[in-house]
């Protein structure tokens, strides 16, 4: 079984119900679903209705920030920096992870 990770747009715009959001979920039907912990904490800190969140949060794997991660989101970070590229530090961090 693979492990997916799915963004928080992706998570959004599925609970919303958005068809292909849905339906790119369903073809995954048979992987682990996988969020950061920074879309885990985006959704419930953004989502007015945290009983759904809560929900789909404990259906799917929530992925950690360890020190691997942490040692990694750096180097992106100092590449990225280095190429002259301004990047969100969240997508950083999930990238890491």
């Amino acid at each position: 079984m693979e492990k997916i990770c799915i963004d928080f747009d992706m998570v959004l715009e599925f609970l919303e119900g958005k068809f292909v959001a849905v339906e790119k979920i369903k073809n995954y039907s048979e992987e682990e679903l996988c969020v950061s912990v920074f879309t885990a904490y985006e959704l419930l800190s953004t989502v007015s209705r945290e009983e759904i969140i809560q929900q789909f949060l404990s259906n799917i794997t929530i992925l950690p920030f360890d020190k691997n991660s942490a040692t990694l989101a750096s180097n992106i970070k100092k590449y990225l920096s280095e190429k002259g590229v301004d990047i969100n530090l969240r997508k950083i961090f999930n990238a890491s992870i």
